[in-house]
């Protein structure tokens, strides 16, 4: 993680600033920002239909990935679930239980046309999916190659969040992020401050399609 880091700001936050450092109290809040917001990730275990023979090898790499980020702390869910889509008070409570912002649910299932892939991330209270991407695979035998093709899953649906990362604190010009070198931010880049508006919702199935 890159600490004190100059922070280039969009015109909305040198205002901000500048009314702060003039000794006003200013502050602009948006409810999607804040539901944007998270310390700690519930980890579902992943589900298979192989008799969990894909289940711990792929939920014990998603929760070391998500641990060496050092973005999100990652929180195992011990209870076992029958589906991998929560209804939105299911992901809620796990939320709760785990004291998590935020959800992922994952599955991977063998047929006879080869392998499909699926994996959800719900943040914030309402327990609204934020993305949900999908995709297919050849029949891999492999452990190694059916944990390349979830690996890259992950990374579709990380890379889908409309935020890179947040700014954890500021002490006037220094702030910082919770991005760094896993993300191949390199000390004297420069990096935008931006707050969410508003999330955009598929209007049926409620995930992400935009955001302002």
């Amino acid at each position: 993680m890159l600490r004190h880091l100059f922070v280039s700001l969009l015109f909305v936050c040198f205002s901000i600033f500048a009314h702060a450092q003039a000794g006003a109290s200013v502050q602009f809040k948006s409810d999607d920002d804040q539901r944007l917001h998270i310390d700690n990730i519930a980890v579902v275990p992943v589900l298979d239909n192989v008799n969990n023979v894909y289940s711990k090898t792929l939920t014990d790499w998603l929760t070391k990935k998500i641990t060496a980020d050092h973005q999100w702390n990652p929180i195992l869910y011990s209870k076992e679930l029958k589906s991998d889509y929560l209804e939105p008070q299911e992901a809620h409570q796990i939320m709760l239980e785990t004291k998590s912002q935020a959800v992922v649910t994952s599955r991977v299932l063998r047929g006879p046309q080869g392998l499909s892939y699926r994996m959800s991330l719900y943040v914030g209270t309402d327990g609204l999916p934020l993305v949900t991407e999908s995709t297919t695979s050849a029949k891999f035998d492999s452990i190694q190659d059916i944990t390349k093709e979830y690996k890259n899953l992950y990374e579709v649906v990380h890379s889908r969040l409309p935020i890179d990362g947040e700014v954890l604190s500021r002490d006037g010009n220094d702030v910082t992020i919770n991005v760094g070198k896993n993300w191949h931010l390199r000390s004297g880049q420069t990096v935008d401050a931006v707050q969410i508006l508003k999330i955009q919702r598929h209007p049926k199935l409620y995930f992400m399609v935009g955001a302002e």
